[in-house]
């Protein structure tokens, strides 16, 4: 239960009424404190799960989640990011991290879902 509470801000839940910007801090702040949540928090964020809407405000907050030490906090960025209009510049950003995440994420499921990404986006 505690981990469904830890990713509804970043599910599309969030996306009923009034809303805080994209910020990953807290739920990084969460997973420090209790990391036996993140394989449940992973599972919440994986492909087909209906994650928060996103807009080019939020692409910023999406692409340092791309750097995140926590794999469930790098799988939403790419899935979210995926479906995002980027700028140019963003999307040059995007496009490097998400060849990043593919070649060395130490993570197999973070180098799965991007592969996905990948494939999906063309890149």
């Amino acid at each position: 239960m505690t981990a469904q509470g830890l990713a509804a801000p970043y599910t599309a839940f969030r996306d009923v009424g009034a809303h805080a910007p994209l910020d990953y801090r807290p739920l990084e702040h969460a997973l420090d404190t209790r990391p036996g949540l993140h394989a449940a928090v992973l599972d919440a964020f994986r492909p087909g799960r209906s994650l928060c809407e996103t807009g080019p405000a939020e692409a910023d907050a999406a692409l340092e989640g791309l750097n995140s030490r926590w794999p469930a906090v790098r799988c939403h960025a790419l899935l979210i990011l995926e479906g995002v209009r980027l700028s140019r510049a963003r999307r040059e950003r995007f496009t490097a991290g998400l060849t990043r995440l593919c070649r060395e994420d130490p993570d197999a499921t973070v180098r799965e879902v991007a592969a996905g990404v990948a494939r999906r986006t063309g890149r």
